[in-house]
């Protein structure tokens, strides 16, 4: 009988140590990371060519501007109600469009400064 019960409870432990493990190994939050990093690249080689000549912007800044308009999806899956991501995502999506609608090399190194504010604001709420 004692041993039934040690195998019982070995049984037990070793389920609940493979269900541990199983829950550190699975990727979390793969998408929205991935999309942060490319968000990240895109952003940081718009500005180092706004510091040049500007040329080669355009595709960058569209990239940019497509996946701020898939923030909600990615960050709120559920479809939650959260009206202070939304105001940010708003945010940096206006900020894009402004550094997207600006000509000149200045304004647009302006406000590409302007849309990373806007990405470290949300980061100051929410990393």
């Amino acid at each position: 009988m004692r041993y039934l019960a040690c195998v019982g409870v070995g049984l037990f432990v070793g389920l609940l140590c493979a269900l541990m493990a199983m829950a550190l190994t699975r990727p979390r939050d793969t998408y929205p990371r991935a999309m942060m990093n490319v968000m990240k690249h895109a952003l940081g080689t718009a500005r180092a060519t706004a510091a040049g000549d500007c040329a080669g912007n355009e595709s960058r800044l569209r990239l940019l501007g497509l996946l701020a308009a898939d923030l909600e999806p990615a960050f709120l899956p559920g479809g939650e109600d959260e009206r202070v991501f939304r105001r940010y995502a708003d945010s940096l999506r206006a900020r894009i469009a402004e550094a997207t609608a600006a000509a000149a090399c200045p304004a647009q190194a302006t406000a590409l400064t302007a849309v990373e504010n806007a990405c470290d604001d949300c980061h100051r709420d929410y990393r």
